[in-house]
């Protein structure tokens, strides 16, 4: 009964979250965001270029279909966040009767992160997610073409966004948690140190490539009768890369100190991982896995450490490796059986009120934020906002019909 409670409440979530990404996709993708929409627009027709894989894929794919690229964009985003639903619920379903689990799943920054932060959608983080769900689904069956193509995805991914690089311990760490006592060797972890070196030398020999002029990518743009704005935001700066020396290093730190980010980050990653600091203090679990489990959390913290250096969207960077923590969250339940606390109704209903509040009261921005987020609530005032907002960057996109529909339902009630 409890276990498909739980499933269902996570696939009704699932559907939330769906419909939300779905609503502000559109917007983001058709409005052209110079920074989200332009960036799976990078393409070689302006020359070979880093990220410019998938850009390029679409561009030709538009070129034989004769499809705006904009509905491409858009429903490959759509098909993308549906078969990551589909890998993730496969991969973890016998873990959900877990109450712990369910509530790790359903954090504002595990699963429900592009909800709280629209600015969260649209980006190309699923699709660096997307090869490591694909291996964790065939983690029991990697036969030579599952290898094959899980290679081949790799490179593509690669090829559109080098942040894949940055997560390869998750190869390594799910199989280990999956195939208990394997010992670390190059036989039994062959597959993986292949990926690891592949995605290595892709991204390597990209940074030796002399980025073209952005004048070329954007004529590529503009021939799709896009708008030019496009041209102003990540191909702009994706065309003039940073040179990262320490005064960058140090300017960084400065935005980051002004936005309190150290602080912040550190809090909701400890808020974030205190369901497997439950399960890690549950007294007759083995101290060595649950060691291991815990080492293997740290080592996947540090394997992102490189990019606070020289980036400010932690949010989305930390809310990829929570999504893959649920995954060595649940191979390490399969390992040591699945553990639930039978507590009286007393106690359940203590919890109650803390329970809601955990899951209900903040949330992680993927950047920029000076405040904790104070999740529902930061929901229910960016709706008021957009409403009663009637400023000109409100209405230079024409009518906002689910504006209008949601005065019209609030004035009638």
């Amino acid at each position: 009964m409890i276990k498909n409670l739980n499933n269902k409440i996570f696939l009704t979530i699932s559907v939330l979250v769906t419909v939300n990404y779905i609503f502000f996709v559109q917007r983001i993708i058709f409005r052209q965001n110079p920074y989200i929409t332009a960036d799976w627009l990078i393409n070689y027709q302006g020359g070979f270029v880093r990220r410019g894989m998938i850009g390029e894929i679409f561009f030709q794919l538009h070129s034989i279909i004769k499809i705006d690229i904009l509905y491409i964009v858009f429903f490959f985003n759509v098909i993308l966040l549906i078969l990551f639903f589909y890998l993730i619920y496969n991969i973890i379903k016998h873990s959900l009767s877990n109450n712990i689990f369910l509530f790790y799943c359903l954090l504002p920054s595990t699963l429900l992160f592009t909800f709280f932060d629209p600015l969260a959608v649209g980006r190309k983080d699923y699709l660096v997610i997307i090869p490591y769900l694909f291996y964790a689904y065939f983690i029991e069956k990697l036969t030579t073409n599952i290898k094959i193509f899980l290679v081949v995805l790799f490179i593509i991914v690669s090829l559109s966004h080098e942040l894949v690089f940055f997560f390869i311990p998750f190869l390594f760490i799910i199989k280990y948690l999956n195939f208990s006592n394997i010992k670390f060797t190059f036989k039994n972890f062959k597959f993986e140190i292949i990926c690891s070196i592949v995605m290595g030398i892709t991204i390597f020999f990209l940074f030796l490539f002399k980025i073209p002029h952005n004048n070329e990518l954007c004529q590529s743009l503009v021939n799709l009768k896009l708008n030019n704005e496009l041209c102003n935001g990540v191909i702009r700066d994706f065309s003039s890369p940073k040179v990262y020396s320490l005064d960058t290093i140090h300017n960084n730190f400065k935005y980051l100190e002004k936005f309190n980010y150290i602080p912040q980050y550190s809090i909701y990653i400890i808020i974030t991982l205190l369901p497997t600091f439950v399960i890690i203090f549950i007294k007759n679990i083995n101290l060595r896995k649950k060691k291991i489990f815990f080492y293997y959390n740290i080592i996947s913290i540090l394997s992102i450490f490189p990019l606070i250096f020289v980036s400010t969207d932690w949010g989305r960077y930390i809310n990829i490796l929570f999504i893959l923590n649920i995954v060595y969250f649940h191979f390490f339940l399969k390992n040591i059986g699945i553990i639930n606390f039978n507590l009286s109704l007393i106690k359940k209903i203590i919890l109650t009120p803390f329970v809601f509040l955990y899951l209900t009261s903040w949330h992680m921005p993927h950047c920029c934020q000076e405040k904790m987020g104070s999740g529902y609530i930061y929901i229910v005032d960016r709706i008021l906002f957009r409403i009663n907002d009637e400023s000109n960057e409100t209405h230079k996109f024409g009518k906002d019909f689910p504006r209008e529909i949601l005065k019209k339902l609030i004035n009638y009630f």
